[in-house]
């Protein structure tokens, strides 16, 4: 029955998973997601760099016109962030791995997404080709060669390319980012 009630507004506590988006190395700190994440914690005050569904769709088009049925595929998402890409295969039925050397982008993609460690790798992308055995009907190697272009330290464009090439068996989705 009161009409006025004294109150302390706290300033707003950030949830683990928006800690977490945080703190990865695409995003250093800001409100942006890297990668779409459904939930009310994430509206539209958070800013998306990828909008991943529009190469997801251009993928899924090109899979159907060369006739790569989608069930049983292999695709392996190089520098997959938090994932999308690895749990929109994977829900269509492809065995989907994703390999990407920041932890937190993971740990990100196993809440989010509800991925299985097994299908992410927390590693070197190039250490992962130099070690791989297998050969995947897809690849995705998406926004990934400007940053061995920026940081030559870390290998050449053209090495990843040859390394990728290597473990490619049909398909490669590529596009050089910046």
């Amino acid at each position: 029955g009161q009409n006025v009630a004294r109150v302390i507004v706290l300033p707003p506590v950030p949830t683990e998973l928006q800690r977490l988006v945080m703190a990865v190395r695409q995003t250093d700190g800001r409100r942006e997601l890297y990668q779409p994440i459904p939930g009310p914690e994430f509206d539209q005050s958070w800013g998306l760099v990828r909008r991943c569904e529009d190469r997801l769709l251009m993928m899924l088009r090109f899979l159907e016109k060369v006739d790569r049925p989608l069930a049983g595929l292999s695709v392996l998402d190089l520098a997959c962030s938090y994932g999308w890409f690895v749990a929109e295969f994977a829900r269509r039925g492809c065995r989907a791995i994703g390999v990407e050397p920041d932890a937190q982008a993971l740990k990100i993609g196993r809440i989010a997404y509800g991925l299985e460690p097994g299908s992410l790798h927390q590693t070197d992308l190039l250490a992962f080709m130099r070690q791989c055995q297998e050969r995947f009907d897809a690849v995705l190697l998406l926004s990934v060669l400007h940053h061995f272009l920026l940081k030559p330290g870390h290998g050449r464009p053209e090495e990843v390319l040859r390394s990728v090439d290597k473990i490619t068996g049909t398909v490669l989705f590529l596009d050089t980012g910046q």
